[in-house]
């Protein structure tokens, strides 16, 4: 079942949907992925080039995790890195290999070292790619040719709330009108934040969220993280509180307020190792509330 599918499905007394982070390995071998054995979530989410590194495509790693362990996974798709076509032939040949879920980004922006190897190409906005995949659930491809059948995918959108909220309300409302399912934020510590975010696109009169599902950060002492991270989280860590324990915590928090789902970001280590052994109990944690 896609991921729109499930979440739209799913009674609002059902545990949360959780999706677990998967940073595709340094190599092109089955034996790298044995990191996601560690893992039982509803859905792996496969990141893209993560730390714009050298890694095995997100589609390939989805259809491995999938015959690895049973769970589907949802691909992240860069509009960094390709253009109009190549990005409509990498969504066709994902549908074929029976991917039907992918969340759509922009990409980090390369840093001056990677400036000396690579450029970027961002032909589509992130928005742009969003109705181009809807253009292909219509069967119709870019240059409005109709396909042999049309495809069947769920496609969502990011949400980083780090960036300012009125800036990011603007962003998703256009992602939604563009037709994103589902949103997956980046680690919302806060709860006052979350609120903050719903008001402001609730007075913008977009088109009603589709379900959202909550980043939960795994923190550790001297880890990397996708957003900053807030200083009272950091001196409870300094004290001693497990970053298990306080992802579990913040999980039970955001579902009391009916959160649909949870996005499940492990520990990224420095040099772009995963703790995924240390997020399986916060997964089964999640679960519970």
């Amino acid at each position: 079942m896609s991921l729109a599918a499930a979440l739209a499905a799913r009674p609002p007394a059902a545990p949360p949907l959780i999706l677990a982070d998967f940073s595709p390995p340094r190599g092109a071998e089955l034996v790298d992925l044995r990191g996601a054995d560690e893992l039982r979530p509803d859905y792996y989410c496969v990141a893209y080039a993560p730390g714009r590194a050298v890694r095995p495509d997100p589609v390939a790693v989805a259809v491995a995790l999938k015959a690895r362990t049973g769970l589907p996974a949802v691909v992240n798709l860069a509009t960094r890195d390709a253009n109009v076509l190549a990005l409509s032939c990498s969504l066709l040949g994902a549908h074929l290999l029976g991917i039907r879920d992918v969340v759509v980004l922009a990409g980090d922006d390369f840093s001056a070292r990677d400036a000396a190897f690579v450029q970027p190409v961002r032909h589509l906005t992130p928005t742009q790619l969003l109705r181009l995949i809807g253009d292909l659930n219509r069967g119709v491809d870019f240059r409005g040719s109709k396909l042999l059948a049309p495809t069947h995918f769920s496609f969502g959108a990011t949400v980083d709330l780090s960036r300012g909220i009125e800036r990011e309300v603007r962003l998703v409302k256009r992602k939604v009108e563009a037709g994103a399912m589902f949103l997956l934020t980046q680690p919302i510590y806060h709860e006052e934040e979350y609120h903050a975010f719903l008001a402001a696109y609730a007075a913008s009169g977009g088109p009603p969220l589709p379900p959202l599902l909550v980043g939960i950060d795994i923190p550790a002492a001297g880890a990397v993280t996708f957003t900053a991270l807030p200083e009272t989280i950091r001196r409870q860590l300094e004290a001693g509180r497990s970053g298990a324990d306080l992802a579990s915590e913040q999980g039970a928090r955001f579902r009391a307020l009916g959160v649909a789902g949870f996005y499940v970001i492990p520990t990224i280590l420095r040099g772009g190792g995963r703790d995924y052994a240390g997020a399986a109990p916060v997964i089964e944690a999640l679960r519970r509330v």
